[in-house]
């Protein structure tokens, strides 16, 4: 038998429910404070310099191999992007003091943090696909019928949203821990920039191998593709990163060809030099 509520009681809407309930009250948050459309507005900017500055700089013409080099969105768009829908998701609730009734409500915390996860992930996907989308019209149009692009680009969206997950991750945690928004958004892109710098310089200053960046949020290894690709040959010179952020690229090229080999650059210089 079903059981009654009492007259006045709220009805319990469910897990589910209350995870809609969160998805929707962060996506209409993202929407009013009006950042995401700032930030997307941003990277279409940017994607747009990517897409017309070789033929800007007079190396326009057919170019089959454009969009196996720059298909997908550099580190710079993706921290960016992941700044912007998490800087505030928690520590704005403390600063817009709005986590108290968020926090008195009968949804358990998890649930916050999974339908507001839910809500940017949800976000990022669709502005990924646009992004992609824009590229790859913009490329077939400039630089004519393009080599290996197969049906893993549809994944594409995703995979990057998964890549900046990372991020995101990184700037819930800052904020979550300082309750301010821009502890939180300083903070992950200064992250940013010093896992650049060190992966830049570990090459150059030792000996040793870079490859334990290749697990840390950031670009990780440098290196150069060798191997064919399914649809043409691997374009010369084609250099790459095999960190976290360069996870989307890396998998359109193993999609094309899954026994190319990535030689890692070596920059340190012998002594005397």
């Amino acid at each position: 038998m079903r059981k009654m509520n009492k007259v006045g009681e709220t009805p319990n809407p469910g897990r589910w429910g209350q995870i809609r309930a969160i998805f929707k009250y962060e996506i209409l948050w993202n929407l009013r404070k009006k950042k995401v459309l700032a930030m997307f507005i941003i990277a279409i900017m940017l994607t747009s310099l990517d897409l017309v500055f070789p033929a800007l700089w007079g190396e326009g013409g057919p170019n089959p191999n454009f969009l196996i080099e720059n298909l997908g969105p550099g580190s710079f768009i993706m921290i960016l992007l992941a700044v912007t829908v998490a800087m505030s998701s928690i520590s704005g609730e403390f600063e817009e003091k709005t986590i108290i009734p968020l926090a008195s409500k009968p949804v358990s915390r998890k649930i916050i943090y999974f339908g507001k996860l839910l809500a940017m992930l949800t976000v990022l996907v669709i502005i990924y696909i646009v992004l992609d989308a824009y590229l790859l019209i913009g490329g077939r149009i400039l630089y004519g019928p393009q080599t290996g692009m197969t049906a893993v680009i549809i994944a594409l969206p995703f995979i990057t949203t998964l890549s900046t997950t990372v991020w995101v991750g990184v700037t819930l945690l800052i904020g979550s821990a300082t309750k301010s928004s821009t502890i939180a958004a300083v903070g992950t892109i200064g992250l940013f920039f010093a896992l650049g710098m060190i992966g830049g310089l570990v090459p150059v200053l030792t000996s040793a191998s870079g490859q334990p960046l290749n697990y840390l949020p950031g670009s990780g290894e440098s290196g150069q593709v060798s191997g064919d690709f399914i649809q043409g040959p691997t374009p010369e010179n084609l250099s790459i990163n095999t960190g976290v952020d360069s996870l989307p690229r890396n998998f359109l090229l193993y999609s094309n060809d899954p026994t190319a080999q990535v030689t890692s650059q070596t920059l340190k210089s012998s002594p005397g030099e």
